[in-house]
C-alpha cells in the first residue's frame, strides 16, 4: 500500500497528463456524428423545422401509455376471474350435519318425538346437496364491489371452466335464505329443528383461483397491441413549418422507435461509439506522440497541456453544436483560430500539425 501511495507521488504530473488526454478521447468520441441514430429535434406545439418527412418505410403508430393504460384497464374490467368449486366441501360438510344431526337427537331421546328422524335428516342432506351444487362463493376482497351480473369462470374438475353469473352463486347468507324457504315450503313443523343444524354445516366451496387468473390476465395484457394505426410507406409525416400536434408527435416518436430499431439497433449503436472512440484514440496518441517528441516542453507543462488539448475539445463541441442547428454556417466555422492560438503561444511547428 506505501509503494502505492509513493508511486502516486512520484508520478502524479504523468498521471494528470495522460487523464487529460482520455478526458479528450472520451468528450470527443461523444461529440461525432452519430449516424444512424435519429436526428431530427421535436416538441408538442413546435413548428417542424426540417425538410418535408416522408416514411422510408411503414411505421406502426404507437399508443401513448395514457390509452395503454386505458385499454389494459377496459380489458381488466370485462375480464372474468377464475374461482375453483373445491368438491370436498360438500362432502365434509354433509358428514358434519350427520354427526350434528344424530347428537341432537340423542339429546331429546327423552322428549316427545315431533320429527320423523329419517325424513328429516334426508331432507336436510337434499338442502345441503342443493346449495352445494350450485356452489358457496367465498369473494376476495377486490370483487366484492363485482355486480350480479358479473361473469365468472367456474372450474371443475379436469379444470373445465364454467361461465356463471356472481347472482348464480349463492353467498352464506342466501344459502341460508334458500335452507329456510325450503324448510318452509317442504316441512314448516321442522324449521326450528333442522334449520341451525343446517346452518353450521353452510361453508364456501368456491374459491378464488388465483393462479389461473393471473395466467389468463396476463395473456390477455399481453395481447394488447402497441399499435392504433399505421403510415404507409411514402406517406408525408410531417411537412417543413408545421405544427407538431399531438397526433404528429405520436407519430414521430413511433418513427423514430422504428428507425433506430431497425435501421441502426442498440448492439450496432454502441459499435459506433466504440469506433468513435478508438478513431479518437489512435488521431490523439498520434498527437501525443507529436507533442513529446517535437514539443517536449509543452509536453511536460501540464498547463500548456490542458491549453492544447481544452482548444482542440472546445472547437470540436463548437462545430458538433452547429452542425445539430442544422443552419448553413458550417463553412462560417473559425477553425484556424486554433492553429493561429496555438502558433502565438507555442510555436509555428504545434500549429501546423
Amino acid at each position: 500500500m506505501n509503494s502505492f501511495f509513493l508511486f502516486i507521488v512520484n508520478r502524479h504530473q504523468d498521471i494528470v497528463r495522460y487523464l487529460i488526454i482520455l478526458s479528450a478521447m472520451v468528450v470527443i468520441s461523444l461529440l461525432f456524428p452519430k449516424m444512424g441514430v435519429f436526428k431530427y429535434e421535436f416538441e408538442i406545439g413546435k413548428p417542424w423545422k426540417y425538410e418535408n418527412l416522408i416514411a422510408p418505410f411503414d411505421i406502426g403508430i404507437r399508443k401513448t401509455s395514457n390509452q395503454m393504460e386505458e385499454e389494459r384497464e377496459w380489458l381488466l374490467e370485462g375480464f372474468s376471474p377464475y374461482y375453483r368449486f373445491d368438491e370436498q366441501t360438500a362432502i365434509e360438510q354433509q358428514q358434519k350435519y350427520i354427526q350434528n344431526f344424530n347428537e341432537k337427537i340423542r339429546e331429546t331421546e327423552n322428549e316427545k318425538p315431533v320429527i320423523d328422524s329419517t325424513y328429516a335428516i334426508t331432507l336436510g342432506i337434499k338442502i345441503l346437496e342443493s346449495i352445494y351444487a350450485v356452489g358457496v362463493i367465498n369473494l376476495i376482497e377486490e370483487h366484492k364491489s363485482f355486480s350480479p351480473s358479473r361473469e365468472l369462470n367456474i372450474l371443475r374438475q379436469e379444470n373445465v371452466a364454467e361461465k356463471k353469473l356472481l347472482s348464480d352463486l349463492y353467498t352464506i347468507k342466501e344459502a341460508f335464505d334458500f335452507t329456510r324457504d325450503s324448510l318452509k315450503t317442504n316441512k314448516r313443523e321442522y324449521l326450528g329443528f333442522l334449520l341451525p343444524l343446517i346452518e353450521q354445516s353452510l361453508a364456501y366451496n368456491v374459491f378464488h383461483d388465483a393462479v389461473t387468473t393471473e395466467k389468463f390476465q396476463s395473456q390477455l395484457l399481453d395481447n394488447i397491441s402497441i399499435n392504433r394505426g399505421k403510415v404507409q410507406e411514402g406517406e408525408l409525416i410531417v411537412s417543413k413549418g408545421a405544427i407538431v400536434t399531438p397526433e404528429k408527435y405520436q407519430m414521430l416518436v413511433s418513427f423514430r422507435e422504428e428507425y433506430e430499431g431497425k435501421v441502426f439497433g442498440i448492439k450496432k449503436i454502441q459499435i459506433i461509439y466504440f469506433g468513435n472512440f478508438l478513431l479518437t484514440l489512435i488521431v490523439l496518441t498520434i498527437f501525443s506522440v507529436f507533442l513529446k517528441i517535437f514539443s517536449p516542453d509543452v509536453w511536460e507543462s501540464n498547463r500548456k497541456h490542458l491549453l492544447v488539448f481544452l482548444l482542440i475539445t472546445l472547437m470540436i463541441l463548437l462545430i458538433s453544436t452547429l452542425v445539430k442547428t442544422d443552419l448553413p454556417i458550417l463553412y462560417a466555422i473559425p477553425v484556424c483560430i486554433v492553429a493561429i492560438v496555438l502558433r502565438t503561444f507555442f510555436g509555428t511547428t504545434l500549429a501546423l500539425h
